[in-house]
Formats: C-alpha cells, sequence, structure tokens
C-alpha cells in the first residue's frame, strides 16, 4: 500500500470532529491541536451552524463554545442530543458557572472543559467522553439519555 493510501486509510479511522466557537482564533487552535487524533469535519461559529454541521457529517463528537450566538451551547446540546444521538457532546468554555454546568451536563453533554487545557488532556478527554458516550447510548433502553450525566461523564477519568 503506498503511502498516499496509507495516510487517507489512517485519516478515515480517526474518530469525527465537528469545533463549534464563535473565535475563529479557538477554532483553529483546536483543529491544530486535535488533527492527530481526530478528523475535523466541520466548524460552526454559532449554535444552529453546529447543529447543521452534526446533522450533515455524523461526527462521534462535538465541542460547543458554552457562549456562542443563535441559543448557546445549551440550544445545540438539546438539538443535538435529540437530532443526532449518536454524537457526543462536549463543552469547552471559559466560564465556569456551575449553574451552566449542571444546566449542560442535565440536558446531555458528556463532560465540561475548561479553555486552555492541554492538548494530551484534551484528546484524553474526547476520547473517553465518546466512550462513555457509547456505553450510555447502548443503555438508552435503561434509562433516558441525560438522566445521571454526573456520573457517566466524569467515569474512568483517572
Amino acid at each position: 500500500m503506498g503511502k498516499a493510501r496509507k495516510e487517507h486509510a489512517s485519516r478515515e479511522a480517526l474518530p469525527r470532529l465537528v469545533i463549534a466557537d464563535d473565535d475563529p482564533v479557538v477554532r483553529s487552535v483546536l483543529i491544530e491541536q486535535l488533527k492527530h487524533d481526530f478528523e475535523c469535519v466541520a466548524e460552526a461559529s454559532d449554535a444552529d451552524q453546529a447543529i447543521a454541521a452534526v446533522a450533515t457529517y455524523d461526527p462521534a463528537v462535538v465541542i460547543l463554545d458554552v457562549d456562542m450566538p443563535a441559543g448557546g451551547a445549551i440550544h445545540a446540546t438539546r438539538q443535538i442530543c435529540a437530532q443526532s444521538p449518536g454524537t457526543a457532546v462536549v463543552i469547552l468554555s471559559i466560564d465556569e458557572t456551575w449553574a451552566d454546568v449542571i444546566d449542560l451536563m442535565n440536558t446531555g453533554a458528556m463532560t465540561y472543559l475548561r479553555k486552555g487545557v492541554d492538548e494530551p488532556t484534551l484528546v484524553h478527554d474526547l476520547k473517553a467522553a465518546i466512550e462513555a458516550h457509547g456505553r450510555r447510548n447502548h443503555r438508552v433502553g435503561e434509562r433516558p439519555v441525560g438522566s445521571s450525566a454526573w456520573s457517566t461523564a466524569f467515569a474512568g477519568d483517572g
């Protein structure tokens, strides 16, 4: 198999990712940090674009900023969880208002990370969110998606 074909095959094996943040610099930094471990299939600058991108590209995970135009992460999380149940929602923000964190986790987000987290932690936590989301969806018949999100989101955080 030629080098280009191997690279293409390995890119296909990477989990698909959508990044939604209203700051283009943040999006660019995240793409650069994650390009070796995820295939960034789309970027969005507001909640409605994020919802549309997830519906179009069916990623394994979407990163949402809390404060974006068009309803922010709370609107996007509700819609994505309802319309694209196979996609793990990860919140990445500078804001750590506990009420927001609790609302987002109860809405279906898998975890909440602070902006500026180092690259290895970000990669690890995104992969852990995908895995935990898969386990949660597998058990969807046992309990509603979004319930007990705290225990699911932080399982395996060693």
